[in-house]
């Protein structure tokens, strides 16, 4: 709303508005931190009737669901440790995350949502900022024929990130210089 108002010339037009909402995004972006939990909330208790079990299927997903640029830079100033584990456990419980209809699921179900795949992506690319080599190797294929936005956000997070070297070759030499 804010980065709206002003491409719109109108971020003088009412500062008290302007005020409330940046008020309100930091204390939603500090929710999210002091909330955030590695584990999945669906266990024990949470879990009597028997028809809730589905809803673990939304465990390797949920913690980055829709993360927008902001919003991962926010998790990387604030809580990387805690985003590195999650990350880090959610590709060793879920080997296979990035496969696009991934065809296991939980409970009885026969194909994975689509959700796991821009979400973990998306984590590893902006909060964690992996180089384009590393981010590569996760590009499935599209999920659709036309129009998978989720392909497209992976494509273009992957294509954005920093190499983790640049090289330059001098007939069979090459020269290499890491980034960062």
């Amino acid at each position: 709303f804010l980065k709206l108002q002003e491409l719109a010339g109108q971020a003088a037009a009412d500062a008290a508005l302007r005020q409330n909402v940046g008020e309100e995004l930091q204390r939603l972006l500090d929710l999210r931190v002091a909330n955030f939990a590695k584990d999945q909330p669906w266990v024990g208790e949470r879990l009597q009737k028997g028809s809730w079990i589905h809803r673990r299927d939304m465990s390797i997903a949920r913690n980055f669901l829709h993360l927008t640029p902001e919003l991962a830079t926010y998790l990387r100033q604030q809580a990387l440790p805690q985003m590195q584990e999650a990350i880090a456990e959610y590709s060793w419980v879920a080997p296979y995350w990035f496969v696009t209809r991934y065809e296991a699921s939980v409970s009885e179900g026969v194909q994975r949502h689509l959700l796991d795949s821009p979400a973990l992506f998306q984590a590893k690319a902006r909060i964690l900022q992996e180089p384009q080599q590393e981010l590569v190797k996760y590009l499935d294929v599209p999920a659709f024929a036309v129009g998978d936005l989720f392909y497209m956000q992976n494509l273009v997070a992957a294509l954005e990130a920093a190499p983790a070297e640049f090289c330059v070759a001098f007939g069979e030499f090459a020269l290499c210089v890491p980034y960062r």
